[in-house]
C-alpha cells in the first residue's frame, strides 16, 4: 500500500487513467487529461504544470485563464503549481511563474505546493538520486584473447588497422548492453589496472580491446565503466567522448544487465 504521496510529473498515458482509483498526484497541462482524469479519477490532486518558456510541456500563460476557467467546473483538487527551468536560475521563468502564482489565486485556488526546480516548498531532488559521488561500475570479463597481425583490421567497416602485431581481447558486451557506440576507437576499458583503448567499432553484443600493454587472459575482469571520475573509462569521460551528458550513458545501460547492489 502506498503511504507516501506520489506526484507523476511526467505524462500519463489517457488509457492507464482510466483503472481503478489511484493513489497519486498528477502534473496536468491540457484539459483533455484533466478532463478523463474528472471522469475516472474524481478528486484527486493536480498540479498545474506551467509552461514559463522552456517550449517544453506546460499550459502557457496565454492559455492559463481558460485552463483555469475549466479546472473550477472539474471535480479535481488543485494542489500544486509547477513548471521547469531551462537552465539554472532563469529571470524571466521566475517572472512569468510569479505571474501564473497571481493568476491561479485570481481565479480562487490556494495550492499547497509551489514548485519551480529545487525552490519553493516541494524540492526536486534531481540528479540527487545518482548520490553525491559516483558509485556505479559497468563490468565484463574476456571472452577471448588472440594475436592478429600488422595491418589486419578490426570490426564493421574495418575502421581500425593494427599499426604492429597486436594482441586484442573480445568482450561480450556492445552498445545493447550499454557501451556507447560513440566511444568506438576513441574509449578505454580497465584490465589488471591498465587502460586499453577501445579498437575498431563496437558491435550490438562484442567489443574489442588492445590488450598491448597488459597481460590478460580469457576470464579476467574488464571494467567498461569506473566509479572513479578521473579515470579514462570513467562515465563522466566517456560521455565527454560521446558529446553526451554522463545520465544518458546511464540509462542506456539494459535492463538485461545483472545489476548487484553492493
Amino acid at each position: 500500500k502506498i503511504k507516501t504521496p506520489v506526484l507523476i510529473m511526467g505524462y500519463t498515458n489517457p488509457e492507464n487513467l482510466k483503472i481503478k482509483k489511484l493513489l497519486f498526484s498528477f502534473a496536468v497541462f491540457d484539459l483533455q487529461t484533466v478532463e478523463i482524469l474528472n471522469k475516472y479519477q474524481p478528486g484527486c490532486a493536480v498540479h498545474i504544470f506551467v509552461d514559463t518558456g522552456m517550449s517544453r510541456e506546460g499550459v502557457t500563460l496565454e492559455d492559463l485563464p481558460d485552463f483555469l476557467k475549466t479546472l473550477k467546473k472539474l471535480n479535481v483538487k488543485v494542489d500544486g503549481l509547477m513548471s521547469h527551468l531551462a537552465g539554472g536560475m532563469d529571470k524571466l521563468q521566475i517572472q512569468r511563474f510569479h505571474q501564473a502564482q497571481k493568476l491561479v489565486q485570481k481565479y480562487g485556488f490556494s495550492p499547497k505546493w509551489i514548485h519551480l526546480g529545487t525552490s519553493g516548498n516541494m524540492a526536486r531532488v534531481g540528479l540527487k538520486l545518482y548520490l553525491q559521488k559516483p558509485i556505479l561500475k559497468f563490468i565484463s570479463h574476456l571472452a577471448q584473447v588472440k594475436k592478429i597481425k600488422k595491418s589486419e583490421r578490426v570490426g564493421y567497416d574495418r575502421t581500425y588497422k593494427a599499426k604492429k602485431d597486436t594482441i586484442i581481447g573480445i568482450i561480450p558486451a556492445g552498445y545493447y548492453d550499454g557501451v556507447n557506440r560513440g566511444l568506438s576507437n576513441k574509449g578505454f576499458v580497465k584490465i589488471k589496472n591498465i587502460f586499453c583503448p577501445i579498437i575498431g567499432r563496437v558491435s550490438m553484443n562484442m567489443t574489442t580491446v588492445d590488450l598491448s600493454k597488459t597481460y590478460a587472459k580469457i576470464g579476467d575482469e574488464v571494467i567498461i565503466y569506473s566509479d572513479n571520475p578521473q579515470n579514462k573509462n570513467s562515465v563522466e569521460n566517456a560521455a565527454k567522448i560521446c558529446k553526451k551528458i554522463p545520465y544518458e550513458i546511464l540509462v542506456n545501460l539494459a535492463e538485461s544487465t545483472k545489476r548487484i547492489i553492493v
